[in-house]
């Protein structure tokens, strides 16, 4: 396994701990946010490699947002505030 891939996968199961422990603590914003983000991070590694493009990526977030209701607010304010940022 390339370290692209330990790394995404790392982050993937650490995003799955955060999740789970945001609903046993009964934090529902964190719970909803990691259950967003988890899935991207094995989709940047299938990226890393190859198997998808980084477009892709984003276009399955923009999609799970989008299903979440005001998690497509927030992923747009998010996205306007990195364009703001000096590159």
């Amino acid at each position: 396994m390339q370290s692209s891939q330990l790394t995404h996968r790392i982050l993937y199961h650490a995003m799955l701990d955060m999740r789970a422990h945001a609903r046993e603590s009964g934090d529902n914003v964190t719970f909803q946010l990691c259950d967003l983000l988890h899935p991207v991070l094995l989709h940047l590694s299938e990226a890393a490699l190859g198997e998808a493009s980084y477009e892709q990526v984003w276009l399955d977030l923009q999609s799970r947002a989008a299903k979440r209701g005001d998690w497509a607010k927030w992923l747009q304010h998010q996205l306007a505030e990195l364009q703001q940022e000096p590159s």
